[in-house]
């Protein structure tokens, strides 16, 4: 994962629980393997409810371009990806995404 000088899980909520290892670990498999052009950026959480703790979202950088994508959902039950939108220009503009999709899952 790239070091931001924030990480984007404290530029959307502060108090999110932390992303386990084993989630990291399948996520970059899945990419490796499906979407190889893809470098993982970050992961958060889908929400802050307890009842969506297997959801997360991520973001990723185009490796050969200055590109980006955000996925809206992650299911770690059934290691699917879901939700693309791609051919964001900026890392800002993603957090701007993830942060605007976990404020509307929140309450």
């Amino acid at each position: 994962m790239k070091q931001n000088t924030m990480l984007l899980s404290e530029y959307v909520d502060q108090n999110m629980k932390p992303v386990s290892m084993p989630v990291l670990h399948n996520i970059m498999i899945y990419l490796e393997e499906n979407l190889p052009e893809y470098e993982l950026g970050d992961i958060i959480r889908y929400s802050a409810k307890e009842s969506d703790n297997y959801l997360y979202m991520i973001y990723a950088k185009k490796k050969m371009k200055d590109e980006y994508a955000v996925w809206l959902c992650w299911n770690e039950s059934t290691k699917v990806l879901n939700h693309g939108i791609y051919g964001i220009t900026s890392e800002e503009k993603c957090f701007e995404l993830l942060k605007e999709h976990y404020k509307k899952h929140t309450f």
